[in-house]
């Protein structure tokens, strides 16, 4: 929401199924499940909390996100690639 109206900004929402994102979560925190699925619930429902009282808007929302990626199925490496190549067309795209 900070750059909505800025030219030429990309908006990237990365997402994927929820038993996934907690399991890479603990995984790379060096936690439970259990633990990371806790975290998981607070961190959404905070971003959400947070955009809905700045910005009136709602994060879970995907209609303000130019570019949408499961990483549940893409990789990370592959939606890094992904958006890089939409900035790409982007660039190109008359002003």
């Amino acid at each position: 929401m900070i750059l909505a109206d800025h030219p030429g900004a990309l908006h990237v929402k990365l997402d994927g199924p929820l038993e996934q994102r907690v399991a890479r979560a603990a995984a790379e925190a060096g936690i439970p499940l259990a633990e990371a699925s806790r975290r998981q619930a607070r961190e959404d429902r905070v971003r959400a909390e947070m955009s809905l009282r700045l910005y009136n808007w709602d994060p879970r929302s995907n209609d303000r996100f130019d570019l949408v990626v499961n990483t549940g199925l893409v990789g990370l490496d592959a939606a890094v690639e992904l958006i890089l190549e939409a900035l790409r067309v982007l660039s190109r795209r008359p002003s």
